[in-house]
C-alpha cells in the first residue's frame, strides 16, 4: 500500500488518502512482493478517489516499472494515456537510494514521495509565508528563487523554508522530479551520492535569482 498527499485540482486543498493494502511503500521504492522482483513485473493500476474536501472524484493512476513503484499520474489527459497504451512509462529523472522515507523524514531531507511529482514540480509556484506540508513538517517559505539558463527557461525553483522550531531548508522543486528537502546551502561541489542526497548545486549554464513572481 501506499499513501499520497493529493491536492484536488477542484477545490486545491490538499488530503491525505491511503492506497491498496499489504506492505507500506512510496515512490521510488521496490514492490516488497520476491515473485513481482523476479517477475520485473510492469503494469498500470487505476484507483478512484473522491475529494475529502469537495466531493470531486479523480482517477489516479499507479505505475510500476520492472518491480520500481516509478511515479503517480493525476487525471491523466489523453497524451498520457496514449504514450501509457504504447508502454512510455513517465520515468521521474532521479530516485535517491540508500535513505527510506522514514530516515528522510527523521533528517528532513530528501525527496518527499508521498506527494504526486507532477502537481509539486516547477509550476508550483509560493510566496513569502506560504505554507507548505514536507517530510511530515509544515513549512514557511522566507525566500524565493529560480533557477534559470542562458535563454531564461526555468530549471527549478527553489524557496528557503523553516519550521515552527527554526530548523531551515531548501525546497527545490522542478519538472519530473519529486520535491526535496535540502540542506540550506547550494555551494560546492557534489562529488558523492550522499552529497547529492544532502546539497543543491546549481548546474553548469544556470544562475539563481530572486523570484519575485
Amino acid at each position: 500500500m501506499f499513501n499520497l498527499k493529493v491536492i484536488c485540482p477542484e477545490c486545491r486543498i490538499v488530503n491525505c488518502y491511503p492506497f491498496g493494502s499489504g506492505d507500506l511503500i512510496s515512490i521510488g521504492d521496490y514492490i516488497n512482493n520476491e515473485e513481482a522482483i523476479f517477475m520485473e513485473k510492469t503494469y498500470v493500476r487505476e484507483h478512484k478517489i473522491k475529494c475529502l474536501s469537495c466531493g470531486k472524484e479523480h482517477k489516479i493512476l499507479e505505475i510500476v516499472n520492472k518491480g520500481q513503484f516509478v511515479n503517480v499520474l493525476i487525471n491523466p489527459s489523453k497524451k498520457e494515456e496514449k504514450l501509457l497504451d504504447e508502454g512510455n512509462l513517465p520515468i521521474l529523472e532521479e530516485y535517491v537510494g540508500g535513505y527510506s522515507l522514514e530516515d528522510r523524514k527523521k533528517l528532513l531531507l530528501g525527496n518527499d514521495s508521498e506527494f504526486i511529482p507532477s502537481q509539486v514540480s516547477g509550476d508550483y509556484i509560493m510566496k513569502p509565508k506560504d505554507l507548505i506540508y514536507v517530510l511530515d513538517e509544515m513549512w514557511e517559505a522566507f525566500e524565493c528563487y529560480k533557477v534559470i539558463d542562458c535563454l531564461d527557461r526555468i530549471h527549478a525553483r527553489i524557496y528557503k523554508v523553516k519550521n515552527k522550531r527554526d530548523v531551515e531548508r531548501l525546497l527545490v522543486l522542478r519538472d519530473n522530479y519529486m520535491p526535496s528537502l535540502k540542506k540550506p546551502s547550494w555551494d560546492g561541489e557534489i562529488i558523492t551520492t550522499e552529497d547529492c542526497f544532502f546539497k543543491y548545486t546549481i548546474p553548469a549554464g544556470c544562475e539563481i535569482v530572486m523570484d519575485l513572481t
